[in-house]
């Protein structure tokens, strides 16, 4: 299919394998990567580098590390499992994996994996949780049933809050087991790495349920030299079985509770880890699972049996949900075990998740834990999903049904019928339909936002059922890049499901199929637009309408309209091209010559363009960039349906091709299509004045190629943030008439200087506004790089300010601002820009933090403190400020209250007249206006004065200029000059807040 699914990420560190052998000689870990040696040293640490002060768990184990993971923390779900293979044969006895991919339900790949090893090796795979800090979250290998999955809590033994919590994703299993220390955690540090916060030479303090699982595994290790017999399950169950609980805390957050050492070894009475009944169905009968206890010990133990079972979603305790079958009390002979049946009743409880504990507690303060989980859910049903395709026949489909609960939810791709079972009750119906030319070129979103499961059923996607998404635009355009397609479901019981697609490029037209009104809940079907006038406008005699042609990659564009002879020149022999002289020749594909070659005869032989039509099985997608090697002449591809008429045009000799073409599209239609709680039976969104605000759009030319990206993120009011939106070109040194929708969007501008490194994806680095909403009256002007762009606290809302609370400085300040108040940040993105930032305090130096802006502790007492930022860029993109320095000088003491409260660092803004390119002219001088404020939140600056020096030798020698004005307007007179204005700026106010910037070749002069 052509569309963007979300990629596995595999976080966190290399698998770390504990040998339960040799407990009493040192171990020692070294793979190459620093975070390994933190873990292997949180099991096995044997404190030397502290002279015996920092150990780990188990500091007598011996060791074996495998790397699965690179060095940046990512790998292959391949490499990992080759890795858990290594290990379980290695004879390893227990194995850490302190690493973790997206929350599965246990049947993905690394956790069958798991399960399967642990079963014929014996081995017990202990997993990190993740660190995601939400329900649902817990990653796979940790889903697998077999695996001991790890939470981390605090010195208090409170959950931290990043710790994944379960249920276990699609069948809500019982996950995590167990808890352990993962706030905090010291441990050996590899030379040269920064990870965590170091502590001395030799160590650092890291936080993370990557953390907490080698405690475990410590712990387990010492279990197995006690009881080197035992298998992976009679480990897990004797460490889970032991453990302390938190109050408060749900068993699908904490498992049993935290791994207890000394109770696991001494306490000797054990019982089942968990017992897990997932899913029981009203109507069905009662579901019994058993707990086995078994006792270590000499003499019989006694054991009361204690159910305490509470539901999830409102806290309420439900005793009857599961009870104990016999008489509550059990004993277990010495040296023996005993297995208590439980029993799940779907008929004494309501609908929901339930989890808790059975308790049993003996004489001399045994205690033994078992942690239970149970679903009470609606009957399932038998439906079988068939696609078909445009002519009635059995089609492929990408295919998601969500229903009211996450467990019901059904994915996948389908080739053929596919029968799957579901509870009863609402669901949202999405797949994805590709049809029509070479490879697809319409894409069908078959929906159903209430589709009704009360008995087995038939569900056909029909994509003959879809009417296609028009957008009308005042003038003509075409969609730039792929399709975004969202559905936002609420359903009655509140659940939320929000899901979107993007498309491919080859996407030519969208369809959706109508729906009913949704009667309970909310429902909306929107797509996003970016559409810009048609790169290539082609019109040939004797066909009607434009053709569908695209621009190769590395097509040249000459701007204007021209009307050349259309010739047919086969595959582009010279036998062939005989005619192509000042024409544009229509060529089809030769197998043994690249399209390049191919143009590159073409343009040999004389012809001003070329239309290149493509094999049937190749589509016609294309991306143009205006950077690389060029070729010789304007080159063109269709799709094979589209290019058969063209070719027999071609053929006669007789027509003509009228071709224009626009890589920088003077509009651009920034478009959100929503229709709520239906899909309509006709979709036509209008672009009028009445729902579109206009924003006339300049972007200055920094140096380098003149070219840049920019990227308008939208995403609609239920969703976080902006998914799937591309990046786009514009050309610098030019202005742009953009059209956005207005009403509750949410939209956020950013521009890239310079071109960025890949087509697609987030657009990170360069300037950005703040995320803001239109009205259909907006009509504003914005130009991005205008002069000077230096480092300042935005006046934007929402822009970073520096701030104070308690003793706690926060003086995080953009390095580069430009005249309209969009900001960025150093060494964001593709930038790699020098930064220094140095903070005083009466004098004497108090933090560095040239690295990044960080939290400054400081004294509560009045003091003066002086902030210098400099800043350089060295890139051939950037032709002005390459250099600044800044200073600022003001005084703090500890506020009132326990807010944070903006900081008085004296702002400077400046208005060049400058064109696009940042220039200026020299001849006979001009007026440069400065401003000054204070960052919101701190009353106007009073009793100012501004002193402005220039250069026109990029600050070798500097003269004053003549500044008039008072209050915060003032206007100081640059003389006539060449090169460059270099910027000298002393400004103070009454308060005693000082600012003094310097910048560098600031603006050009022409």
């Amino acid at each position: 299919m052509g569309r963007v699914d979300a990629g596995v990420q595999h976080r966190d560190l290399t698998a770390r394998i504990v040998e339960a052998k040799d407990f009493t000689g040192g171990g020692s870990a070294q793979d190459g990567h620093g975070h390994g040696t933190h873990v292997a040293s949180t099991i096995a640490g044997s404190g030397a580098a502290s002279d015996g002060l920092r150990k780990g768990v188990a500091p007598g184990a011996k060791l074996r590390v495998g790397k699965v993971l690179n060095d940046r923390g990512a790998g292959y779900v391949s490499e990992i499992i080759a890795g858990m293979e290594w290990a379980a044969h290695s004879g390893a006895k227990v194995i850490n994996m302190s690493l973790g991919g997206n929350p599965t339900d246990g049947t993905d790949p690394m956790s069958q994996a798991l399960n399967d090893l642990t079963a014929s090796t014996g081995a017990l795979f202990v997993v990190a949780a993740g660190n995601s800090g939400a329900d649902y979250t817990v990653g796979a290998p940790g889903a697998a049933t077999a695996a001991l999955t790890v939470g981390a809590v605090d010195r208090d033994d409170q959950l931290a809050d990043f710790s994944s919590r379960g249920p276990r994703l699609g069948n809500n299993g019982l996950k995590p087991e167990i808890t352990a220390p993962g706030v905090g955690i010291v441990a050996a540090r590899s030379a040269g790495t920064s990870m965590g916060t170091p502590v001395g030479d030799a160590y650092t303090a890291a936080s993370g349920t990557s953390m907490a699982a080698p405690h475990v595994a410590g712990a387990a290790a010492i279990l197995a030299q006690e009881h080197p017999d035992w298998p992976a399950g009679k480990l897990k169950d004797a460490l889970v079985s032991t453990t302390k609980a938190t109050a408060g805390l749900t068993v699908f957050e904490q498992g049993a509770g935290r791994v207890d050492v000394p109770r696991a070894l001494t306490q000797r009475v054990y019982g089942s880890a968990t017992v897990d009944f997932n899913r029981v169905v009203p109507g069905a009968g009662p579901v019994e699972r058993t707990v086995t206890y078994t006792n270590g010990t000499g003499v019989p133990q006694t054991l009361r049996l204690a159910i305490e079972l509470r539901k999830l979603d409102s806290g309420a305790d439900e005793p009857d949900g599961v009870s104990v079958v016999g008489d509550g009390e059990v004993t277990v002979p010495a040296g023996g075990s005993v297995a208590v049946p439980l029993r799940a009743d779907p008929e004494k409880v309501d609908r929901g998740l339930y989890g808790g504990w059975l308790v049993a507690t003996g004489a001399d303060g045994v205690t033994v834990r078992t942690a239970v989980g149970f679903t009470v859910g609606r009957r399932l049903h038998a439906v079988t999903i068939r696609a078909l395709d445009m002519a009635g026949e059995r089609g492929a489909a990408a295919v998601m049904l969500h229903g009211e609960d996450p467990e019901s939810d059904v994915m996948g791709d389908l080739y053929w019928d596919w029968k799957v079972y579901v509870e009863e009750g609402p669901y949202l119906v999405n797949a994805l339909i590709e049809h029509g030319g070479p490879l697809h070129d319409q894409l069908t979103v078959v929906t159903d936002p209430e589709l009704m499961i009360d008995r087995d059923l038939t569900l056909v996607l029909d994509p003959r059922k879809g009417v296609p998404v028009r957008i009308e635009t005042p003038k003509p355009t075409e969609q730039r890049g792929g399709h975004t397609v969202y559905e936002h479901r609420v359903f009655g019981n509140g659940r939320q499901v929000d899901h979107g697609v993007m498309t491919f490029g080859n996407i030519q037209q969208l369809n959706v199929t109508p729906t009913r009104q949704v009667s309970q809940g909310e429902f909306e079907f929107a797509s996003r637009w970016q559409l810009t006038a048609p790169m290539v406008d082609a019109r040939i005699s004797g066909l009607s309408g434009p053709q569908r042609i695209n621009l190769l990659g590395q097509s040249p564009a000459p701007a204007g309209r021209r009307k050349l002879p259309l010739v047919w020149g086969g595959t582009g022999t010279p036998g062939e091209l005989t005619r192509a002289r000042g024409a544009a020749v229509v060529l089809t594909a030769n197998p043994d010559v690249s399209e390049h070659d191919q143009v590159a005869a073409a343009a040999e032989a004389g012809a001003a363009a070329v239309v290149m039509v493509r094999p049937a099985d190749f589509n016609a997608w294309t991306i143009w960039r205006p950077d690389g090697d060029r070729l010789p002449i304007p080159a063109m591809v269709m799709a094979n349906d589209d290019g058969q008429p063209v070719i027999s045009a071609a053929r006669t000799g007789r027509e003509t091709l009228d071709l224009t073409l626009t890589v920088n599209s003077p509009y651009l239609y920034d478009v959100f299509q929503v229709s709520q709680g239906r899909v309509p039976e006709r979709i036509v969104h209008t672009v009028t004045a009445e729902n579109t605000a206009e924003v006339t759009a300049s972007y200055g030319d920094t140096g380098g190629l003149d070219w840049a990206n920019e990227q308008r993120f939208g995403w609609r009011p239920w969703q976080e943030y902006s998914w799937f939106d591309s990046q786009r070109l514009v050309r610098t040194g030019t202005t742009r008439q953009e059209f956005v929708s207005a009403g509750d969007n949410w939209w956020q501008h950013r521009v890239l200087h310079k071109l960025s490194g890949q087509w697609g994806g987030g657009l990170a680095g360069g300037l950005t506004d703040q995320p803001r909403r239109y009205t259909a009256d907006d009509r504003e002007t914005e130009t991005w790089y205008a002069p000077i762009v230096r480092p300042a606290v935005p006046a934007v809302g929402g822009a970073p300010i520096p701030t104070r609370t308690g003793d706690t400085l926060d003086l995080r300040v953009a390095e580069f601002v430009d005249a309209d108040g969009h900001y960025g940040l150093a060494g964001s993105g593709e930038e790699a820009d020098a930064v220094e930032a140095l903070l005083s305090r009466d004098g004497r130096p108090v933090a560095d933090l040239s690295g990044g802006w960080a939290p400054v502790s400081t004294t509560a007492a009045a003091a003066r403190y002086r902030l210098d930022l400099t800043t350089g860029r060295s890139s051939e993109d950037w032709r002005w400020a390459t250099r600044t320095e800044t200073a600022w000088e003001f005084t703090s003491a500890r506020p009132a209250g326990d807010g944070a409260q903006p900081l008085p660092l004296l702002q400077v803004d400046y208005q060049v007249p400058a064109d696009l390119r940042g220039e200026v002219s020299g001849k006979g001088g001009h007026q440069l206006g400065l401003a000054l404020r204070q960052p919101t939140g701190v009353p106007a600056p009073k009793g100012t004065s501004l002193r402005v020096e220039v250069s026109f030798d990029s600050g070798a020698t500097w003269r004053s200029v003549p500044v008039h004005g008072d209050g915060t307007r003032y206007t100081a007179l640059v003389p006539a000059g060449k090169g460059a204005v270099s910027l000298r700026v002393h400004a103070a106010d009454r308060a005693g807040n000082v600012v003094d910037q310097t910048v560098i070749d600031a603006y050009g002069l022409r």
